[in-house]
């Protein structure tokens, strides 16, 4: 190794030089050592920056496992910051135990400008109260932060202690009833809870106003907290009483009884709550409360502030229920928990796929159960699918009741069929969950959405046609020819000489706005492909134009350029017929290598491999493979080991793949000046 180092000198001579001499005079391009010379070097580590930061799954940051402990203080403080922006009153957020509060609260202490990110996390006690007032208190005096620091802490304390009460006060005595809900009703609340005595008197005239209901409710609901915090039994029975029986009253104003559901279920569990509350379910009422455009949560409110896997089970159970009020609030409420990737749940709703009748939708959960099935594969979902991509509804049929969001969707299927000219279907109809049921058909990977699919591929509009190719794709509708025959027919059109310019808007007519973008930096060749079909998305002339069967070979041969993994019989495939391509039409060749080396696999690597052998491969094939150069001596040693049996270039990279030293030693105390270059 002493060897290796004392000629590192001499060889970086070598390569200022000497270039010219051992080099063959071509074009930069076609110079592979010259092309690999010209790449401008990394940065060198900043031996002053410690980069702790891990990229971390959404799994890590589920809120009913929390680290424990023990766990490391980076996973701790990252955990925590996060819950710290769920923990407010429209979803469940867990507490951290005992020691954990202490270990954040030290690591506090030494970067106090953590406070604000991880403050809503900590428990409410008054240590925490009293810990965070020292803070605010210490930097009132200092001004060691910006102000956003000092906001942010100050109004924590606000809503959370009796320091600033009087600001809370000034807010809470100008509370009343405003539409559906009660205007200032969490400072009033705060107030109550942080200074008893000044919130009293607002609540007693409050809940002795008649014309004000659902300040009444509210007021009820600061007796009933206080009552409890108290534990005053008589009273905490009184307004509970109270408050179950303004959600059960059908004839309340939706958004009273929502508040009182609210009141319920924020104080905590009680003796009986679950029972009732099941009991609710049969009300199909109380299922959409909803008016003039408000909806408010309801039924779901419970399971909203509960861990998720808490009513899980009950409500797989009552999905089953032969009541159809009590099937439709079971499925509401499972709807609520797609979001928690739970495949038990999701397979539980797909009778609601080719039924739409099996359940009553509120706020598009079949939408969202489509968009759930993007993440899973689930056979017996894909009849359901197919079903879905011919389910009309007429515009004319949409309820005035229908909530925001649906208004949103279809505002944009109009918005879509003005732009376009046309609908894709007559007498005002459209297809709503069309595009979701595609995109979870091309997750499913099933050969039964083949005939559907290609049913549909002439009848949907232009900028659906890819989403279209690339589900029939995932789903073997396209044989390995006819995917060489696309590849080709990318490789033909923006050959090597097209990939040195930017591509003509005009280059091809034909949509691909629905593919998905490349999944690591591409080739330069790819990259114009991807870029000029995008662009040309935006022309005219791309937008609306009928269907033509020609059109299948340039969207399915960009799909396959932007795709990050290929069938191993396709890539078998492609490798044979860039073999006799090398010798007819090189260019075609080139062009399929180069989107060839964007994808992984083994056999991908094997070509890459063997073109670096055999004096094929360019500058970002053997980047990409030094990328991987671990990998490959894990998992395909023997094919490189071969690469040293190629040109001096291949010897010298190969080398690199193979990070051993007495490579390196014998490669140097080699007459092979080419080798050494391209090792170095």
């Amino acid at each position: 190794m002493k060897r290796f180092l004392s000629a590192v000198g001499f060889c970086g001579f070598l390569l200022i030089s000497g270039l010219s001499i051992f080099l063959p005079s071509t074009q930069a391009e076609k110079n592979l050592l010259e092309s690999l010379l010209n790449l401008p070097a990394p940065p060198p580590p900043n031996p002053l920056v410690v980069n702790d930061r891990k990229i971390r799954t959404t799994d890590f940051f589920n809120k009913n496992k929390p680290p424990a402990d023990d766990a490391p203080l980076e996973e701790l403080i990252a955990y925590w910051q996060t819950i710290n922006q769920l923990n407010d009153k429209f979803t469940y957020a867990p507490t951290p135990s005992e020691r954990t509060a202490e270990r954040i609260r030290a690591r506090i202490e030494e970067k106090p400008e953590l406070l604000p990110g991880l403050i809503n996390a900590l428990p409410e006690t008054s240590e925490t109260t009293a810990f965070v007032k020292n803070f605010y208190d210490r930097e009132i005096s200092e001004k060691k932060f910006e102000t956003g620091w000092r906001e942010a802490v100050k109004r924590w304390l606000t809503y959370h202690s009796e320091y600033f009460s009087d600001d809370l006060l000034r807010v809470a005595r100008q509370a009343s009833d405003s539409g559906g809900y009660v205007t200032n009703q969490d400072e009033l609340l705060a107030l109550a809870r942080v200074d008893w005595d000044k919130a009293r008197p607002i609540l007693e005239r409050m809940i002795n106003d008649g014309s004000q209901p659902i300040s009444q409710t509210l007021a009820r609901w600061a007796f009933y907290n206080h009552a409890v915090k108290e534990k005053d039994s008589f009273d905490a029975e009184k307004y509970r009483k109270e408050l179950q029986a303004t959600v059960e009253n059908k004839s309340e104003k939706p958004g009273n009884r929502d508040l009182a559901m609210d009141a319920l279920v924020e104080a905590g569990d009680f003796e009986g709550r679950d029972e009732w509350y099941f009991s609710l379910l049969e009300d199909e009422t109380l299922h959409d409360l909803r008016v003039n455009g408000t909806s408010y949560t309801g039924l779901t409110t419970l399971l909203n502030h509960s861990p998720s896997d808490k009513y899980t089970a009950k409500m797989l159970e009552l999905v089953k229920s032969n009541n159809p009020a009590v099937r439709s609030a079971a499925v509401r409420n499972l709807s609520t928990l797609l979001s928690e990737k739970n495949p038990e749940v999701v397979q539980a709703l797909l009778p609601w796929l080719e039924n739409p009748q099996w359940a009553k939708q509120i706020n598009n959960e079949r939408q969202q159960l489509v968009n759930a099935l993007r993440e899973y594969q689930m056979p017996e979902s894909v009849p359901g699918l197919i079903a879905l991509l011919n389910e009309k509804q007429n515009l004319n049929d949409i309820s005035p009741q229908m909530n925001a969001n649906m208004a949103v969707v279809n505002a944009n299927v109009m918005v879509m069929k003005n732009y376009n000219g046309a609908s894709n279907s007559s007498g005002g109809d459209y297809y709503p969950l069309r595009d979701e049921a595609v995109g979870a058909l091309a997750m499913q990977k099933d050969v039964r959405a083949i005939p559907a699919l290609r049913q549909i591929l002439p009848q949907v509009e232009a900028w659906q046609r890819g989403q279209v190719v690339r589900a029939l794709l995932a789903s073997r509708g396209f044989s390995v020819p006819e995917q060489i025959e696309a590849l080709e027919f990318i490789a033909k059109t923006y050959g090597e000489k097209n990939a040195e310019m930017p591509m003509s808007s005009n280059s091809i007519s034909v949509d691909t706005r629905e593919m998905p973008p490349p999944p690591r930096p591409m080739s330069s060749m790819t990259d114009q492909i991807t870029g000029g079909m995008v662009s040309n998305n935006m022309m005219s002339n791309g937008v609306n134009r009928p269907f033509n069967p020609s059109d299948i070979k340039p969207l399915l041969g960009m799909q396959l350029v932007s795709q990050a993994d290929a069938e191993d019989e396709l890539v078998e495939a492609l490798i044979e017929r860039i073999a006799y391509l090398d010798t007819k039409e090189p260019p075609t060749a080139l062009g399929l290598r180069r989107i060839m080396q964007n994808w992984r696999g083994a056999a991908v690597n094997r070509l890459l491999l063997k073109d670096l052998k055999n004096n094929k491969a360019d500058t970002e094939a053997v980047v990409k493979l030094l990328s991987l150069r671990k990998e490959l001596r894990e998992k395909q040693s023997d094919d490189v080991f071969g690469v040293r049996g190629g040109s001096p270039t291949a010897l010298g990279i190969a080398a690199c793949l193979i990070e051993n030293s007495g490579e390196y030693d014998n490669l140097l105390a080699s007459e092979n000046i080419e080798a050494k270059t391209a090792m170095l």
